[in-house]
């Protein structure tokens, strides 16, 4: 294997870890109901992977939008139901 192809796999594999953390400082922030941190950090890893062309920080970048998802539909979920008890 070359070395810049070797160096190129490692970057990636570098840059994945990378992702993979911040992913999980999100999860862990949302899990202690940190919500405003936890989404601030799930944005922070889509703005600063979301044009990555490697597959596993693709699949961290997806992981991050999904979990947004979730968010604003139990935000959304939460509201209806005030609005409701009102």
């Amino acid at each position: 294997m070359p070395m810049t192809e070797t160096i190129a796999n490692n970057e990636a594999r570098l840059r994945a870890q990378f992702a993979q953390a911040m992913l999980g400082k999100a999860v862990v922030l949302d899990r202690m109901g940190k919500t405003d941190e936890a989404r601030a950090a799930y944005d922070a890893v889509i703005q600063r992977f979301r044009s990555d062309p490697e597959p596993r920080i693709r699949q961290q970048v997806t992981e991050a939008l999904y979990a947004l998802y979730l968010m604003q539909r139990q935000e959304s979920e939460s509201a209806g139901l005030v609005t409701l008890t009102k």
